[in-house]
């Protein structure tokens, strides 16, 4: 985990590394959410849109980013849903310096994989 996002997210992310262009992967990830209208496909791009504003030290991206999940993530009850969105809170629990946020961003690590720590830990 470490701070990279997953997917094509990691791809936007090493080209604003790479090159310092944060703005074409804002630019990139702001196009193809602003065409999104289902939400579980924003739920998808959601991460990468946080982790590119992680990488451009936007935080007030990030805690849209975090937020919109969580909204996703309370409207439709999956697994993967709660997972990204604990994921993205723990990011911005980190990125803003708060103890503790290595502990949620494990969380979502963990629901992702199906740990049965995670389903102790919601009965």
């Amino acid at each position: 985990m470490e701070g990279e996002p997953e997917g094509f997210a990691h791809g936007y992310l090493a080209l604003s590394e790479s090159f310092g262009a944060e703005h074409a992967a804002y630019g990139a990830i702001r196009s193809a959410l602003a065409e999104a209208r289902d939400c579980w496909a924003r739920a998808r791009m959601l991460p990468a849109q946080l982790g590119i504003a992680i990488a451009a030290g936007d935080l007030a991206t990030v805690r849209a980013s975090a937020e919109e999940l969580g909204g996703v993530s309370a409207a439709f009850d999956s697994p993967a849903l709660r997972a990204s969105m604990h994921d993205g809170w723990g990011r911005v629990l980190l990125t803003e310096g708060v103890a503790g946020g290595e502990i949620v961003a494990s969380a979502a690590t963990a629901a992702l994989a199906g740990s049965p720590a995670l389903a102790e830990s919601r009965a």
